[in-house]
């Protein structure tokens, strides 16, 4: 087992490098986005319910399973001396975050809800509303249908809303059509192929590429949900932050982060939108940014058409050949480019710069550059300690 994790660590660490290391680009075999809808399995967020409910929360949980796809939820089960999980009010169920999103004081709440309106014959209806909605269910047949990012923007208020949902449409138009001139320009001028560097087989990218992306309104007063706006609050970055609110969902139902509609400008949008249409880096979800949410979507219906890890092995890397470009299959970077101003027309095709990388987000999202150093620096301490111990 600690082998496995030391070669993984290993791995995870060279991949990251070399997304680092700038170079001629390659086609775009592992958008992130794509890898996370085909490959990163959605955390259980658990529930906790008082001792006399969990009988027939857990019977409606397994029903509801048996119907369609199994949603991301684990009914919890705790023992009354149990200091981590504590058993549930008799008048209430309390929705926790997956465990890997744990706080250091035990773990995060998300929402809770009396348990009277769970008991009897409307107990099913209830579980229902708390692991889907009409939004929910609506973001998961975008992204199940290939679209890169859905852009769920939470309206509370008009203040502000119109404009903002206007500069975010154009902003979506606006990427989508440089996206698709830069990758044209790219097939007209293909980069030189390295002598002694692999290069693999290129993939059928026409079930997502290029990407898609669309704009999604909910209400922030809407009954139905209140259990989506608890989880999208929850990974804001200015929790106190009031009027339209806005979240990339991406992957299995994944949110990279929020923040106020108002302040959401070219620099920022192109930061999220770059990563998430951008290289896989490191194909480890843990290593990236975002959380999850609760879905009930058949996500492994999704056929599996991006590269998948050992289709090009490190090993296959010629040492002593220019290991600066990294080989197509394995690593993709592609050429950042400026998004344009609000509402101007998309520029025209330009010629690509020699070298280049995709940026990562920018303030208002999280940084996965950081993220990636900080993990390599631990996987190294856990590399060094994990052959220290196999010498003895």
């Amino acid at each position: 087992m600690a082998r496995r994790v030391g070669a993984g660590v290993v791995g995870c660490l060279m991949t990251a490098w070399l997304g680092f290391v700038p170079g001629p680009a390659a086609g775009c075999d592992n958008p992130v986005y794509r890898y996370a809808l085909e490959n990163w399995e959605a955390s259980d967020f658990l529930l906790r319910a008082p001792p006399a409910d969990r009988g027939l929360l857990g019977r409606e949980l397994q029903e509801l399973a048996r119907r369609g796809p199994r949603p991301n939820l684990q009914l919890l089960e705790t023992a009354a001396d149990d200091p981590d999980h504590p058993v549930a009010a008799a008048d209430e169920l309390v929705l926790l975050a997956p465990p890997a999103e744990e706080h250091s004081t035990g773990p995060a709440e998300v929402w809770r809800g009396p348990a009277e309106v769970w008991r009897g014959p409307a107990a099913a209806d209830a579980l229902a509303r708390i692991v889907e909605s009409p939004a929910r269910r609506e973001i998961g047949k975008r992204l199940l249908a290939g679209e890169a990012i859905v852009w769920v923007v939470v309206e509370a208020g008009e203040q502000g809303l119109a404009d903002g949902l206007e500069r975010l449409e154009t902003l979506v138009t606006n990427y989508i059509q440089t996206v698709t001139a830069q990758d044209e320009d790219l097939k007209a001028a293909p980069p030189p192929v390295v002598p002694g560097v692999p290069v693999a087989e290129p993939i059928d990218k026409s079930a997502f590429w290029p990407p898609r992306m669309s704009v999604l309104r909910v209400r922030a007063d809407d009954p139905e949900e209140r259990v989506l706006g608890a989880m999208l609050k929850g990974v804001l970055e200015q929790p106190g932050a009031a009027g339209p609110l806005v979240y990339p969902v991406f992957g299995r139902g994944r949110v990279l982060g929020g923040i106020p509609l108002g302040e959401l400008d070219a620099a920022k949008f192109r930061s999220a939108s770059d990563f998430l249409t951008g290289a896989c880096s490191c194909e480890v979800k843990e290593m990236n940014p975002g959380r999850d949410l609760l879905f009930v979507a058949d996500w492994d219906s999704v056929p599996k058409v991006t590269r998948q890890p050992g289709a090009l092995s490190l090993s296959e890397l010629e040492v002593g050949e220019d290991i600066v470009r990294p080989p197509a299959g394995l690593v993709h970077e592609r050429f950042g480019v400026d998004s344009p101003p609000v509402g101007a027309e998309p520029p025209p095709p330009r010629e690509q710069p020699a070298g280049g990388s995709a940026a990562a987000p920018a303030a208002g999202w999280p940084a996965p550059r950081l993220a990636f150093w900080m993990v390599a620096a631990a996987g190294l301490l856990l590399l060094f300690s994990f052959l220290t111990r196999a010498r003895r």
